[in-house]
């Protein structure tokens, strides 16, 4: 297991004198995010929250066959193996108090920033605040990337707002009401102009494991073909994610269409290019995973592809390895909120003009 990456604000980075901290700050930031667009306005002094999501991994799976490459004829059972880790010990209970807290959390690294926290009972006594929220994705949300399920959640009173979440906007319909006066962006705009406060998103990924195949991918893969098929797999607790803020300064809303509102080109946004990895492990105990039906289709595909190869047919073999990852609840809250707070803190230093 990789050792954890230096925490931001450790003793040796807040003994420094102030200009060098920051300086410090923002080059550690820089490892693991890179800022996109355009930086926020000096002029932003005061921020609300005013959505939060945090995506919890709760199965991790990767594939890795091998594979015949360009013009070979021969005739041999190529083989196949799946690995799915499964995220056990916790209910949603369980991952929406410690969405409160991660996400208050956020809330506190804007304010050690310097910026002016707009309350949350403020922003979410807004009645833009409650449209924009009643156009989003009821939570917990399933959301699924690069091989992983996520289970989506957001404070009380909030839902999934962010379209990176909802795919392609899937009518004419939406995409004209996205672009309306009445749509999500729109909306945000008056609610930051109403707060008098730019409008911060925070999105925050927690996985607890980490695996990928070794198979060939693209044209090179299907010529060269594989021998082998092998799958790396890690558990260990990372964290990734994106912030955007929406300067509040930069929108117009005097003639009631709020310019400025569906320009993406005016959002300040920071994404993770590498994830943060934790070094406490919250992992109780490893069991197998595997259900009735696993194996009975395991045991049907190996004799199908028997069958197969005394038929002189050129088959796979099908092999899946299932494994439930049982966690403390304690330990994986703090570690996940330990992660989380480092990222917001660079996310934030690298917001800061």
């Amino acid at each position: 297991m990789r050792s954890c990456y230096p925490i931001l604000f450790s003793a040796g980075l807040t003994l420094l004198p102030v200009p060098f901290a920051l300086a410090a700050e923002r080059a550690e930031a820089e490892r693991f995010l890179s800022a996109e667009k355009v930086g926020p306005s000096a002029n932003v002094k005061k921020v609300a929250l005013t959505s939060c999501n945090v995506l919890y991994g709760l199965e991790t799976s990767a594939n890795a066959e091998t594979q015949r490459g360009f013009g070979d004829s021969s005739q041999r059972i190529e083989s196949r193996v799946s690995l799915v880790y499964q995220l056990m010990g916790l209910d949603d209970n369980a991952l929406q108090a410690l969405t409160e807290q991660i996400c208050a959390d956020a809330a506190e690294s804007l304010a050690k920033a310097g910026y002016s926290v707009v309350p949350a009972s403020q922003v979410s006594a807004q009645a833009e605040f409650a449209k924009l929220h009643a156009g989003g994705q009821q939570t917990p949300y399933r959301y699924e990337r690069a091989g992983t399920q996520y289970l989506t959640f957001a404070p009380a009173g909030q839902q999934v707002i962010d379209n990176v979440y909802k795919g392609k906007v899937d009518s004419l319909f939406g995409n004209f009401k996205a672009m309306s006066t009445d749509g999500p962006a729109f909306t945000e705009a008056r609610l930051a102009k109403a707060l008098g406060a730019s409008a911060v998103h925070v999105n925050i990924m927690v996985d607890f494991a980490s695996a990928s195949g070794n198979t060939p991918k693209g044209l090179w893969g299907r010529l060269s073909g594989s021998d082998t098929a092998r799958i790396d797999s890690q558990l260990a607790m990372s964290v990734n994610g994106f912030m955007t803020m929406i300067p509040e300064d930069r929108i117009d809303c005097s003639s009631g269409f709020c310019q400025g509102a569906n320009d993406a080109r005016l959002v300040a946004k920071v994404v993770s290019k590498a994830p943060l990895i934790g070094s406490a492990s919250p992992v109780r105990e490893i069991i197998d995973a595997k259900t009735t039906a696993d194996k009975v289709d395991g045991a049907a595909a190996a004799v199908i592809s028997g069958l197969a190869a005394l038929a002189g047919q050129s088959v796979t073999a099908m092999s899946l390895v299932k494994k439930g990852v049982i966690v403390d609840p304690q330990a994986y809250a703090q570690e996940s909120r330990k992660l989380a707070q480092s990222f917001t803190g660079m996310a934030v230093s690298l917001l800061k003009p």
